[in-house]
């Protein structure tokens, strides 16, 4: 996670507050491919991060 801090303020997006429904939507034609665990895990992943780089951009 180190490398977002890498990005300068005005380089970085904003990200969209709807995290939870961009996170799902990314796994919707995925059902029957991926287990749930995996699609979980998968989903937190980009959660934590996600949380992560909000917290470097607010602190820019």
């Amino acid at each position: 996670m180190e490398n977002l801090a890498l990005i300068p303020k005005e380089k970085m997006i904003s990200l969209p507050k709807n995290k939870n429904d961009i996170v799902e939507s990314l796994f919707e034609d995925l059902d029957g491919i991926l287990i749930s665990g995996f699609v979980d895990k998968i989903a937190e992943m980009i959660s934590e991060r996600w949380t992560f780089y909000e917290i470097l951009r607010n602190k820019k």
